[in-house]
């Protein structure tokens, strides 16, 4: 597949990435996924990773180029800023967005795939996607009734009317909805244990005993994000290309992290 304007390169569409763990970053929404995947084999690194991949979604977006979103009354076009634009969803500086120029109103593609719609064990109600805060909140403030933290009033959210019941959208749906967690590979650096695929992110309550945020046994950085961890050790390493190690094994025999399941 060739799309023009977005790369010079012919696209090959592949079941799995070619990374250790079969996770790949999309270049156009930059949200980390398992699965299909359309790759540059041109751009690979002699490592055989690969620096351009992209999702069979955001392939779908180049081609069709706008949509229409609940969030605005306008059709949203596909672009590409060049100048700071902000999201108007989640707040984070973004390249490829789709955008209403007339408004200035801009958002990013994962903020475009959030649900309208989501449920949680902590609420027995459906849980509707918000674009507005509640004024009235102001008094008390704006917190997220799952993690506990701080929420910005600016920022969509999900929300039961019914038990006043706010929350991020991380916290409903996961920082990494498309990856699939859990799943255990043999690692060069650990042979003697599985490693698990897990997200782990520090709590936004400080001194939260329930935190478990260790460094990687390799570079001795503390491991956030998508982290390999050894449930028997109670050790972490970071993902390749995520450590800072310069000389890490997995980074030169990446081929020999296996995935068990």
């Amino acid at each position: 597949m060739l799309l023009p304007l977005l790369h010079q390169h012919q696209f090959t569409l592949l079941s799995r990435a070619p990374s250790i763990d079969g996770v790949y970053q999309c270049y156009m929404c930059g949200i980390f996924h398992h699965g299909f995947v359309y790759s540059c084999e041109k751009c690979a690194l002699p490592t055989g990773e690969n620096l351009f991949y992209l999702d069979l979604e955001c392939s779908m977006y180049w081609e069709t180029r706008d949509l229409k979103h609940e969030s605005h009354d306008h059709r949203l076009l596909l672009d590409m800023e060049y100048d700071d634009v902000l999201c108007r969803g989640c707040g984070s500086k973004i390249f490829f967005c789709f955008s209403c120029k007339r408004c200035n109103f801009h958002l990013c593609i994962a903020c475009v795939r959030l649900p309208l719609t989501a449920r949680h064990r902590y609420d027995t109600h459906v849980l509707n996607l918000t674009y507005a805060s509640r004024i009235e909140d102001e008094v008390v403030g704006y917190y997220c009734e799952i993690c506990e933290g701080k929420r910005d009033p600016a920022h969509w959210f999900y929300w039961c009317k019914d038990c006043n019941f706010d929350c991020h959208p991380h916290c409903i749906i996961g920082r990494y909805p498309r990856v699939r967690l859990e799943s255990t590979y043999k690692h060069v650096d650990h042979v003697q244990h599985k490693v698990t695929l897990v997200s782990k992110w520090k709590s936004p309550i400080r001194g939260d005993k329930r935190d478990n945020i260790l460094p990687c046994e390799r570079c001795h950085e503390l491991c956030q994000g998508l982290v390999f961890e050894c449930r028997e050790c109670n050790i972490n390493f970071h993902r390749d290309g995520c450590c800072g190690a310069p000389d890490s094994a997995s980074s030169s025999r990446s081929p020999q992290i296996e995935e068990l399941s």
